[in-house]
């Protein structure tokens, strides 16, 4: 419960076993799976209307309002009743769906795959790979060459798919760290400047 609290609220608000352990591991976890779900959707048109049922108008702006607010309620949560925190948690992890939501939104119509071109391209490039290779090392012979060609070319092919899966990936994690960074600036905005002019009032 703590993580989980340190990872919402941020660690500005948060104690210091949230402040002192790496989570890396977990952002990319995330994005992972924002990734795959795309993929999904892509593939399996059929889930759209069940994943992406609220508008892009509803979850941006239930976006904006939570990137806004939330920072206001993590600088008084541990002076909330403990049996509410739970509810408002929810608000938090609510933001990051209607961002995820808001990016699925944005860039599923961006690329429709057409399984049969798709699939054709997929062939033609292993093709392309191995006959490249298989001719860069054609001084070894025909055996020789054939077995170079096929696993330096499907080397190859596992780089560019996971240069695709990278870049999967690395959509919805810069989204992230922005939140992450937006999060860190409007929490030190309102230690700095929302607290330092209550101090001085009194």
């Amino acid at each position: 419960m703590d993580y989980l609290e340190g990872f919402l609220i941020g660690p500005v608000w948060s104690d210091t076993e949230y402040q002192t352990r790496r989570h890396v591991m977990i952002h990319i976890l995330i994005a992972f799976i924002i990734a795959a779900v795309y993929v999904l959707l892509l593939f399996l048109p059929r889930f759209q209307p069940v994943v992406l049922a609220l508008p892009l108008l509803y979850t941006a702006i239930g976006f904006v309002v939570l990137l806004f607010l939330t920072p206001f309620i993590s600088a008084f949560y541990y002076r909330i009743p403990a049996y509410l925190r739970p509810l408002l948690l929810m608000l938090y992890i609510l933001k990051y769906v209607f961002a995820f939501l808001t990016l699925l939104h944005l860039v599923m119509p961006l690329y429709k795959p057409d399984i049969g071109v798709l699939t054709d391209m997929i062939l033609e490039r292993i093709n392309l790979r191995i006959e490249l290779m298989t001719g860069w090392f054609s001084f070894l012979g025909p055996l020789l060459s054939m077995i170079a060609g096929i696993i330096l070319g499907g080397l190859w092919l596992v780089g560019e798919g996971a240069l695709v899966v990278l870049g999967l990936v690395a959509i919805p994690l810069l989204l992230l760290a922005a939140i992450k960074g937006f999060r860190q600036l409007m929490d030190l905005l309102i230690v700095n400047v929302f607290f330092s002019e209550v101090r001085r009032r009194r």
